[in-house]
């Protein structure tokens, strides 16, 4: 169902362009996580690498992205089957176009994406590549902890939200 849902907006979106968008010119990937789960589809050339440590420094790599390149059949169903797996604390995910690969090598690839943040690796990419277009975007996640969030009470927020346009409609009436 989530795969029709984007299919139906892709292609809803192709017709409404003014200048026509070929299917095949695209590179995307689309994902989505809920609570540990994650959920992708990918239309075009992305390679998406999924890294694992098992234990200190030894990990497990996996190409996320490779049953999912297929012919594609037009702007009907760009997008077709889906990825999905649980993520756990440390997982790295990486998408990035094969030509971005071949110029750092896949070693290199896979050693940045392993020992570095995704801001140092961000970094090392940009002075060791020329970004030229064709080497196109590349995107690394790192799974950390979830981040501590301050629960706020309806009624707290609410009261908050009165008294703000309270004070501003003090001011506007001085004014």
């Amino acid at each position: 169902q989530l795969v029709q849902t984007i299919n139906e907006e892709c292609r809803d979106a192709i017709e409404s362009e003014s200048s026509p968008i070929e299917p095949h010119a695209l590179d995307i990937v689309i994902g989505a996580t809920i609570e540990e789960l994650l959920v992708m589809t990918s239309i075009g050339e992305f390679r998406g690498t999924f890294l694992r440590e098992e234990k200190e420094g030894t990990f497990h790599v996996y190409d996320l992205l490779r049953g999912l390149r297929e012919e594609i059949r037009g702007a009907e169903k760009l997008f077709g089957a889906l990825v999905s797996g649980e993520l756990q604390i440390g997982d790295i995910i990486a998408f990035a176009l094969p030509l971005t690969i071949k110029e750092i090598g896949q070693g290199e690839w896979k050693q940045i994406l392993a020992t570095m943040t995704p801001g140092e690796a961000r970094h090392h990419l940009l002075r060791t590549l020329d970004m030229s277009p064709e080497l196109g975007a590349t995107l690394i996640i790192k799974i950390t902890d979830k981040p501590q969030v301050k629960p706020t009470t309806p009624a707290t927020s609410s009261i908050a939200s009165i008294e703000a346009l309270r004070q501003t409609e003090r001011a506007t009436d001085a004014f």
